[in-house]
């Protein structure tokens, strides 16, 4: 009996420590579990926090990504503009530039005109001065009893539009002070057949004044013909300068 109690009290003091030691561990088990959980829990907020954070961040972006697109069209509206902008400068470049052309054209054709108006002022005065020594010439004649009536008569009309070529001549010096300022460089047109034999027939006026009666009168009708082509030289200036200013 002795012996058998013995075991019995052996197996039930193993028994006894298994039990404490399972007890043992399952406490353990459990601190550890409850770690566990206590760390899945701070994860599982850590993540939620961060998910979180990315969400908003992610619509951040978005924003971003909206104004940034707003802002391309805002930027390629604006290329739009300034290229339509550049077409309509070049343009008006090209027509500034078209305008200057004719300005400068018709510069030239005022210069050229003035160039040829101021032969005919030359010739006229040279009229003037050989119509005078014609007309001394004629004195004389008429003194010495020639046949000059017609010729002092012709002489008489002819000093009636010395005057008119005079103003005329007044007219067009002042009108080449306002047209001279604009004109440009252009090279100057050699005059018409009339003027070179008008200037021509003025070489020699004295062998002219002691000519015929037949050249005394041709001379005069081209004098006056002279003056006729300073006025109308005169309007068609004029008219230039007129036709300029617009």
């Amino acid at each position: 009996m002795s012996h058998m109690e013995k075991q019995l009290q052996a197996v039930k003091k193993d028994r006894d420590s298994m039990k404490d030691s399972h007890a043992t561990e399952i406490s353990n088990m459990e601190k550890q579990l409850e770690a566990v959980k206590k760390e899945r829990d701070t994860m599982k907020d850590l993540h939620a926090t961060e998910i979180s954070n990315m969400e908003k961040h992610l619509e951040v972006v978005k924003k971003e990504r909206d104004t940034l697109k707003v802002y391309v069209k805002k930027v390629e509206q604006k290329n739009a503009n300034l290229e339509r902008e550049r077409q309509t400068h070049n343009k008006s470049t090209e027509h500034f530039e078209m305008m200057l052309d004719r300005a400068c054209e018709k510069n030239a054709l005022l210069e050229l005109e003035l160039d040829e108006k101021g032969l005919l002022l030359e010739k006229v005065q040279r009229m003037m001065d050989e119509t005078r020594e014609f007309k001394e010439e004629l004195d004389i004649k008429t003194r010495n009893g020639t046949d000059a009536t017609n010729s002092i008569d012709r002489s008489k009309n002819l000093s009636t539009l010395l005057p008119n070529a005079i103003a005329a001549n007044g007219e067009l010096a002042s009108h080449d002070n306002v047209v001279a300022t604009n004109a440009t460089n252009v090279s100057v047109s050699s005059p018409s057949g009339n003027e070179n034999n008008q200037q021509h027939s003025l070489e020699n006026p004295k062998n002219q004044i002691t000519g015929n009666s037949q050249n005394r009168t041709s001379q005069i009708n081209t004098l006056a013909d002279m003056i006729k082509n300073l006025n109308a030289m005169e309007m068609k200036l004029k008219e230039r300068q007129r036709s300029f200013k617009k």
